[in-house]
């Protein structure tokens, strides 16, 4: 697609706001509500507003839209909002990159820059979010920095996942489905009052599939999937003026891990001797479903979460409303990778860690005539334990001296501690009814503590360790079965230990302009900051485990929010600017025995900017069209690291990972009846992805191509919402595409998504 026809149809876009705005201004409402797009409202600023009204850039879809358009895990977010991209990591969590804005790196201890959150109580690790949620009333996404109002600070944006409460009156409903590979899923729940003052919601869900991946060098197959997950909810109000929440969730996974595609074989050390995997061997084909891996382990996963959330709203005044909310988390990680897409054991990585993490919100909305407020504060305390365990037999860089035996195994084990402090204020004061001054401002203290290394597992590390140590100073010091060999500056080995505490000011400030018919232009500026962490990674020197510091981004935004045509449509458009300053990403060092190993690094300066438009459009009774779609150019202003291929490079002017320039998004649904009680319908949706890279480098082999996928589905439903029918079918064209493509030690591999999909769906509710 021509960029240049792209711009001008933004800028179209643009102009036809403009005037539409000043025709909407003169329109004379008298459309029949069958036409008419409904309002939607959000809690984005701590209190319920219409999205349109919010000098904010969101994406807002209800729980019913969510599932018609098989939105069911976190990832499929991309399905809805062009500019949000996910990304799986080799072998740990995922990671969300919302308008080129993202962190990749697998640690447990990462801090995302798209944070996930559940009823405002925050999800802080992205591991957290590995499960998607379900029995939701909304999900909303905020673009660009956030921290004046919710817990966590981030760069990228929010995620914020509203689940449906308990009712008033009793209601059940559950949800079945049936597809291709044996794939079962199902949710179901019951709520209602217990008391007059009580009342709870009971939601349960789980997905079992059989393998959908096949071994292209030999007869076997994997893929299976089985999650299961739940949520009890409670609210009590004793009084009138004060109201308490109960929210326990879970989820487990024992699902498969995903098996990549052999790409590349480029041996790195060929003194090391590589028996069996050598240039020659077979390539994965180009089929969604061929992959390889060792038979050795059960690669699969065995990962859980829970959580409670304990939520309290008291009515100080009727203007005055103090919140608290505190959650506990804990998280188990518990999976087998095979990193190097072969038959064969030289990169099976068992990665197993945990996560237990306190987070309290304290907090006082307030409202006068016209000026509505927030003062709060917020403290998190988590600690991670991190750790890897890679079964590397014919892993070219284990036969580090020629009269030293191979080492089979190495393992990495960390432990951080997270804290985090932050008070924080916004205000929203109304000039007049149609102007409003919005501004905010948050202080946060972050500290981390580390502890960490590379430890010898079967004693052959060690004394390849010990090798090097008597070639590098002359003796040795012996390294005890399970002691660590992560080498310090002198060249002895040690356990790392390390601190990290930085501090912040975040900030914005805008402009919104509210017009009669309820349209609004808006300008902002943002300043946001997400912390710094220390990496897992594979340690030879313990400099690979310094810890990266903390980014900064100042984010310029102008956009309209226009409802037109008497309410046929709701047209959204935005433009942005971001300065980033201090991007944390991972990055390599040349070891002088091992070669390239990853460390994580700060890019100190890049720059990102885009538009976007969205479109809800209700033409006639029965139809309605969504239209999204996003241009984001990235640029790195000043770099300097090691690329790829072991050569020191200037990366200015590159772009950044994971990040395609052009997205899409788009759904259509028309019903109309077939009797007087059952109506049909049949929609259909798309997801375009231009291509992207997923490092700095311009080597074709990083080139993650371009690709488009269809949905549709078709169905029945009786008029009073008891009961839905439908048959549908994902990635209609079979398209084969993938989101990642990685190197590391002699093999390198793509990660490639799901083939066409098809299956029933059933749902029943009273």
């Amino acid at each position: 697609m021509n960029c240049k026809v792209m711009v001008s149809t933004f800028v179209s876009i643009y102009a036809l706001a403009t005037s539409q705005a000043a025709y909407a201004l003169a329109e004379t409402s008298n459309s029949s509500t069958d036409t008419v797009i409904d309002e939607i409202i959000v809690t984005a600023q701590k209190r319920e507003q219409s999205i349109n009204s919010i000098g904010l850039s969101i994406t807002a879809l209800g729980g019913g839209d969510l599932s018609d358009r098989g939105v069911v895990k976190t990832q499929d977010l991309v399905k809805v909002v062009p500019s949000l991209n996910y990304t799986p990591t080799s072998d740990g969590p995922p990671v969300y990159t919302l308008r080129g804005v993202g962190f990749y790196e697998s640690s447990l201890s990462a801090s995302p820059a798209v944070s996930v959150y559940l009823d405002e109580a925050p999800l802080a690790f992205p591991f957290m979010a590995q499960v998607g949620q379900r029995d939701l009333e909304r999900v909303e996404v905020l673009k660009g920095p956030q921290g004046t109002l919710y817990g966590e600070n981030s760069t990228g944006g929010a995620i914020n996942y509203i689940v449906a409460k308990p009712t008033d009156t009793f209601q059940a409903g559950a949800r079945i489905s049936a597809g291709r590979f044996y794939t079962f899923d199902g949710e179901a729940y019951v709520s209602g009052p217990i008391t007059d003052t009580l009342k709870a919601r009971l939601a349960m869900w789980g997905t079992s599939s059989g393998d959908w991946q096949k071994s292209y060098t030999r007869d076997a197959s994997r893929g299976a999937t089985r999650q299961i997950g739940g949520r009890f909810l409670t609210e009590w109000e004793p009084t009138e003026r004060l109201k308490i929440g109960l929210n326990l969730n879970f989820w487990r996974d024992r699902s498969d891990t995903l098996a990549y595609q052999l790409a590349l074989v480029r041996i790195d050390n060929p003194a090391g001797g590589f028996p069996f995997l050598q240039p020659g061997y077979p390539l994965a084909p180009w089929n969604a479903r061929a992959a390889d891996w060792s038979p050795d382990y059960p690669e699969n996963n065995r990962d859980s979460f829970r959580q409670g959330v304990l939520r309290g709203e008291y009515e100080l005044t009727p203007e005055i409303t103090l919140t608290s909310i505190t959650g506990l988390q804990k998280a188990t990680m518990n999976k087998f990778i095979d990193m190097d897409a072969t038959q064969f054991r030289t990169q099976d990585i068992n990665r197993f860690g945990s996560i237990r993490s306190f987070n309290q919100e304290l907090r006082l909305n307030g409202e006068m005539e016209r000026l509505h407020w927030v003062l709060g504060g917020y403290y998190s305390d988590a600690t991670i334990r991190d750790s890897s365990h890679t079964f590397a037999q014919y892993l070219s860089v284990t036969q580090v001296f020629p009269d030293v035996p191979r080492f089979n195994e190495s393992a990495v084990r960390t432990w951080q501690s997270a804290k985090n402090y932050a008070g924080f204020v916004n205000a929203e004061f109304d000039v007049n009814d149609e102007l409003s001054i919005v501004g905010g401002a948050r202080y946060t203290q972050s500290n981390r503590a580390f502890r960490g290394c590379n430890y010898n597992v079967d004693g052959l590390v060690g004394l390849n360790f010990e090798a090097l140590q008597r070639a590098l100073r002359g003796d040795y010091t012996p390294i005890p079965l399970n002691g660590c060999f992560t080498l310090s500056p002198t060249f002895e080995p040690a356990e790392v230990t390390g601190t990290l505490k930085q501090n912040n000011i975040s900030w914005h400030g805008g402009v919104n302009w509210k017009l009669p018919n309820g349209s609004l232009i808006y300008a902002s500026i943002r300043n946001g900051y997400k912390a710094g962490s220390f990496p897992l990674v594979s340690a030879a020197d313990s400099t690979q485990f310094s810890p990266v510091t903390q980014e900064r981004l100042l984010a310029y935004e102008v956009g309209t929010k226009l409802s037109l045509l008497d309410r046929r449509l709701q047209l959204n458009t935005a433009a942005y600017y971001y300065d980033y300053r201090d991007k944390q990403t991972r990055g390599r060092v040349r070891d002088r025995v091992f070669g390239l190993l990853e460390r994580l690094v700060n890019i100190p300066k890049s720059r990102i900017w885009g538009i976007e438009a969205e479109a809800a459009i209700r033409p006639i009774e029965g139809l309605n069209i969504n239209l999204a779609g996003s241009y984001t150019n990235t640029k790195v202003k000043e770099f300097v690291n090691i690329d790829t291929t072991g050569a020191d490079t200037d990366f200015a002017g590159t772009g950044l990972p994971f990040t395609p320039k052009w997205s899409s998004v788009g759904d259509f649904e028309y019903t109309a009846p077939v009797s007087s009680d059952l109506d049909a319908f049949i929609g259909g949706s798309y997801n375009y992805r231009s291509s992207a890279k997923s490092v700095f480098d311009e080597l074709p082999f990083y080139k993650i191509r371009a690709y488009t996928l269809f949905d549709a589905r078709v169905g029945l439903a009786n008029k009073s919402n008891n009961w839905k029918a439908t048959a549908w079918v994902r990635n209609l064209t079979d398209k084969y595409y993938y989101d990642s493509v990685f190197f590391f030690i002699d093999t390198g591999f793509r990660q490639a998504g799901r083939p066409r999909t098809f299956g029933l769906t059933f749902e029943i509710g009273y």
